[in-house]
């Protein structure tokens, strides 16, 4: 993948300018939408604001530029890209958040962010290591067989998810997912299995699809890619797969702009989609948009973060038995696991299981210490996903990895490894071709005469 030379005189000047300007557009736009329009909406759940410290907030917004200004600049690997991913979707609002969340104090919020911060920090400088020749090889036994296991696999999805669920093509609206997720768990819940299959297909084998269709100009692939993620919305309710079919083309549109694209493009593009969503509920008298888009992908999982550490500061840490330690005694085995026991006090819902990133994970498993512990974990799958991705086009790589990175930010990093195909994603990466991604250019057409002329000399 060739590099964007012609912006690297320019870059550290040029990168330090655009990142603080997009940060501070962030900044500025998560604080709005948080106090005028998520928590007068949807305090009941735990969403509710008050007024924040402003030596506490101004601190948070100077670790959060301090964090931003370490990032790689420019996108030049897959783990830049879940770093961004990563920093925009989880670790900023968790930063960010709890400096106006009525849910903790301003003394809980301040070393929250310093922690969060200090974790996110110690990822970045684990990534950058990027050893190389750790991932398995696999392209060489896979690549005659690739495509057929791939089509193998997806057929086996759908096969399942049909007999059990049956074949649901009706039009449905954002307002019905919830039951349509309901009846769908009820279904398939006598197949435990479809649960870790379905979110490879949908975050990682699907993406990877439209990828192909995308940047190949391909139509046969892309229209699997997409009908597929229909399918998984219409039958499971997955709203996420609606995200996934958006956000690819913004990004296969960001890297046709440039090959190492500055990562203060993915802070300005979600900064601008936050402002659309604002302005369509300002028109509609709604607050659908605000909702699925800021509310669901921003702050919540900055607000989760704080969740747990107001439910757990006094209660026992399970010490990574739920997860990296099994063999360790859980203090919530045979009664309200975490996630239901937040969903009871945070949402006032005890059906809802509130997970939450791996900054939320760490403190409920080894308090502030195991932020820094998943965040050793975060940096050592980065160094497998570099080297899996070795030779691969970096748009194709970012796309695949584009949702388990988005899961990262709500799950705990060992629960998206097998439930959220990030595991998945390292493993294709390591087995897909080389080659075949982009689209073939034509061959020049050749003059009568100069074809007379060959005809010619090869007679």
């Amino acid at each position: 993948m060739p590099t964007d030379t012609s912006a690297a005189p320019r870059a550290p000047h040029t990168g330090l300018a655009v990142t603080l300007i997009g940060l501070w557009a962030y900044v500025a736009v998560l604080y709005y939408s948080y106090k005028f329009v998520v928590a007068p909406a949807f305090a009941y759940q735990g969403l509710g604001y008050r007024e924040p410290d402003p030596i506490g907030l101004t601190a948070a917004v100077l670790a959060v530029s301090l964090v931003a200004l370490s990032m790689p600049w420019r996108i030049r690997r897959p783990s830049h890209f879940i770093l961004w991913v990563l920093f925009i979707m989880g670790a900023a609002p968790a930063m960010l958040i709890p400096q106006y969340s009525s849910v903790v104090t301003a003394g809980q919020a301040n070393w929250l962010s310093i922690n969060v911060a200090g974790a996110f920090l110690l990822i970045r400088i684990l990534a950058s290591a990027s050893p190389k020749g750790i991932a398995p090889r696999l392209q060489s036994s896979m690549r005659p067989h690739f495509w057929l296991a791939i089509t193998a696999f997806s057929v086996a999805v759908y096969a399942l998810m049909v007999a059990y669920n049956g074949l649901d093509l009706r039009l449905l609206s954002l307002t019905d997912v919830y039951d349509v997720r309901t009846e769908f768990g009820t279904r398939t819940a006598a197949l435990p299995i479809l649960g870790y299959l379905l979110p490879i297909q949908q975050n990682v084998i699907n993406p990877m699809l439209m990828a192909k269709g995308l940047l190949a100009r391909r139509f046969f692939p892309l229209a699997m890619g997409v009908g597929g993620q229909l399918l998984i919305f219409t039958s499971a309710g997955q709203k996420t797969v609606l995200f996934s079919i958006g956000a690819t083309m913004a990004v296969v549109w960001m890297y046709r702009r440039s090959p190492n694209p500055l990562g203060a493009t993915i802070l300005f593009a979600v900064t601008v989609g936050a402002l659309a969503a604002i302005v369509v509920d300002k028109f509609s008298g709604t607050v659908i948009a605000s909702s699925l888009f800021i509310r669901r992908f921003l702050i919540v999982p900055g607000a989760l973060v704080a969740a747990y550490v107001a439910v757990f500061s006094d209660r026992p840490r399970t010490n990574f038995a739920d997860s990296l330690l099994p063999f360790m005694s859980n203090p919530y085995d045979g009664s309200l696991d975490p996630t239901h026991l937040v969903g009871q006090l945070f949402v006032g819902n005890i059906e809802t299981a509130a997970n939450v990133s791996l900054f939320g994970h760490g403190f409920l498993s080894f308090g502030y210490i195991g932020m820094y512990i998943e965040g050793v974990a975060l940096g050592l799958i980065l160094w497998l996903v570099d080297d899996a991705a070795n030779e691969l086009p970096l748009p194709v790589a970012s796309i695949i990895l584009l949702m388990p990175a988005v899961a990262i930010s709500s799950a705990s990093v060992f629960t998206a490894i097998l439930t959220h195909g990030l595991l998945a994603a390292v493993l294709l990466l390591a087995a897909m071709p080389r080659d075949g991604w982009s689209r073939p250019r034509h061959r020049a057409k050749i003059a009568p005469a100069a074809r007379v002329a060959q005809g010619s000399a090869l007679g």
